[in-house]
């Protein structure tokens, strides 16, 4: 057993403990280096959010969506979020944690509202700009929001529910 002693690791003070076992009933595909990357992406926000050091801040997160298909990716994502919400908490933010569908029902007055949806009630209920030419985009004929566009309407559309349920509590 050893103890991370490294003031900078977000893991100082834990233990950690190795447990030998043979080989053969042991074989697994994890990858503990993808910690390293999350830890890259996740430094980068936590260093423009900041410590909440007044606790008066509040954060609004979409819940995970719990009837997606697991992928891969999926998973990582979840973990990735896992991680980022831990180090918020180890900084004294506090979480909201939103339903999709409720963050569709405040902003776009469905809940079940599809992208194409959020991105017409980002223009049309919350007098916003269109974003593709101020992004340098071509709207095609598909009825489909590409991603920088549907990133930019999810943010709003979380930041305007977080508002609202907080303004309610």
């Amino acid at each position: 057993m050893c103890r991370v002693n490294n003031l900078a690791s977000p893991f100082h003070n834990w233990s950690l403990e190795t447990c030998i076992m043979p080989e053969q009933s042991f074989q697994t595909t994890l990858s503990l280096s993808r910690f390293d990357r999350y830890y890259n992406r996740i430094q980068k926000i936590l260093n423009i959010i900041g410590e909440n050091k007044n606790q008066n801040t509040i954060i609004g997160i979409e819940h995970y969506a719990f009837s997606t298909t697991p992928t891969p990716a999926d998973t990582m994502l979840k973990e990735l979020g896992g991680c980022l919400r831990m180090f918020l908490c180890l900084m004294k933010h506090r979480i909201m944690e939103i339903p999709p569908t409720t963050i569709k029902k405040i902003f776009s007055n469905a809940g079940s509202s599809k992208k194409d949806d959020m991105y017409t009630a980002f223009e049309t209920r919350h007098h916003m700009p269109d974003l593709f030419p101020l992004l340098n985009l071509t709207k095609t004929k598909y009825k489909h929001t590409p991603h920088p566009v549907e990133d930019i309407v999810d943010a709003f559309a979380i930041t305007l529910t977080t508002l609202h349920l907080f303004e309610r509590s």
